[in-house]
Formats: C-alpha cells, structure tokens, sequence
C-alpha cells in the first residue's frame, strides 16, 4: 500500500523513536483511558501516514469509534482501580 511506503521513509528519516523524558502514567479513570486511547489514534493522522485514523490497519480506531468487531479487544473498564 502507499502508507506503507511512506511510513517506511518517515520512520528511516525521524529522530529516534521515543523521546527524551518520557514519564510513564497509570490510567485510574475512564475519561483519562480516552484521551490518551484519542492520542494514540491521532498519532498516525499527525505523522502523514493516513489521513483518518480509521485508516491506519494496526489501529483500535475502528473498535472504539465504529463498533467494530475485534475479539482481541474489550470495553470492560472494571481493571480500573475505584
């Protein structure tokens, strides 16, 4: 596909793959789970990979927003700590 290509060139130009300071974050609440699960949708469209997030094939995009089917993935929210 031509994402792919393009992501190969992207990913052979780019700096390193992490960044400097990374800080992990235990995810406590539902509405944190979405905005960071939002971020990493978005990561692919603010890369020029794809234009909808829903593009991008290794993307949970679909499941969340469309309700497609994926058994690898659950809406069950009760790992949560309370």
């Amino acid at each position: 596909m031509v994402f792919e290509k393009r992501a190969v060139m992207k990913l052979l130009l780019m700096d390193p793959l992490w960044l400097q300071g990374f800080d992990d974050l235990a995810i406590t609440s539902e509405d944190q789970f979405r905005i960071k699960l939002e971020y990493i949708h978005k990561n692919p469209v603010r890369w020029v990979l794809v234009i909808k997030c829903e593009d991008w094939p290794y993307s949970s995009c679909r499941f969340w927003e469309f309700g497609e089917v994926n058994p690898q993935l659950v809406r069950d929210f009760d790992w949560m700590e309370e």
